[in-house]
């Protein structure tokens, strides 16, 4: 399960890659009853269009895995009233708040999906080829053209394979009681998440 990092110099070197002059905030994750899961750009509208507000676009910044920082492409809704801004859309996580980067150039591009930036954690050189077979994979998945499905397929056997190797190489670091939440929360582990 992706973690919400901390902002840690490692966050910071990912963030001045993807632009050098934002600086990351946490945003509360309060999901709109009639948001579609993972659909943040569709959402947004949804909500600007139904009470009014303003359509923010960054960057979640997410740690995937003990190998990796990853930056997805994603948008938040800032209501009427002005800031904070809300993350309206449901995750697949268990987050209570995300790490957003806002970056007034990641417009969304009905053309063309962004593929994630990724930054590794480790040094070690099976992550070029997980990078490149990711890129691949967003680029295949975006295009759908006729007789591409088994190119998808083997595309995204070789990355998960790569992925479990390198998961396995370089696990997330257990969480011990006075850690702060995976969830994203200020809480520590033991009196959050890690009571369940």
């Amino acid at each position: 399960m992706a973690r919400v990092p901390v902002i840690s110099g490692d966050v910071m070197a990912l963030c001045r890659l993807i632009h050098p002059s934002n600086k990351p905030c946490y945003v509360e994750v309060r999901p709109s009853p009639l948001a579609w899961k993972l659909e943040c750009f569709e959402n947004v509208r949804a909500e600007i269009r139904l009470r009014g507000g303003r359509f923010i676009t960054g960057w979640a910044l997410w740690q995937p895995s003990g190998f990796f920082l990853a930056a997805e492409h994603h948008a938040v809704y800032e209501p009427l009233t002005g800031p904070p801004w809300l993350d309206i859309t449901p995750h697949n996580s268990i987050a209570t708040r995300i790490l957003f980067l806002p970056d007034e150039t990641a417009i969304d591009d009905v053309r063309r999906r962004r593929d994630n930036v990724r930054m590794p954690l480790v040094i070690d050189d099976r992550f070029s080829e997980f990078n490149r077979l990711c890129g691949e994979l967003n680029d295949i998945s975006w295009r759908k053209h006729p007789g591409t499905e088994q190119r998808l397929l083997e595309t995204k056997q070789r990355c998960d394979f790569l992925r479990a190797e390198l998961d396995e190489a370089h696990p997330l670091p257990k969480l011990s009681r006075n850690d702060r939440c995976l969830c994203g929360g200020e809480r520590k582990y033991g009196e959050c998440h890690g009571r369940q």
